[in-house]
């Protein structure tokens, strides 16, 4: 009986962390103007449309997904704690 909480306590964090990602994907979409990724870009010496998009999305996606695993362990520790007081 163990490994199907183990499976469903793995599918939550999946499932966390997808949606996490998504919602910080976005949000640093909405705050990213096109002169932040222009200069961005320039500071790695990338000048061309596609190189500066390629960029700008690797490291949304990078940053977003960093962002997820931290939210989702500190949600592992806090859950962690609350087991741990309710026994």
């Amino acid at each position: 009986m163990r490994w199907v909480k183990v499976f469903f306590a793995s599918l939550g964090y999946l499932i966390a962390f997808c949606v996490l990602t998504v919602i910080f994907s976005q949000v640093i979409d909405n705050f990213i103007t096109e002169d932040a990724m222009h200069h961005f870009a320039w500071f790695f010496g990338i000048y061309d449309a596609e190189g500066i998009l390629d960029l700008y999305l690797n490291t949304a996606m990078s940053v977003s997904a960093l962002l997820a695993v931290g939210v989702v362990y500190l949600f592992h520790l806090y859950i962690r704690q609350q087991l741990r007081a309710s026994e």
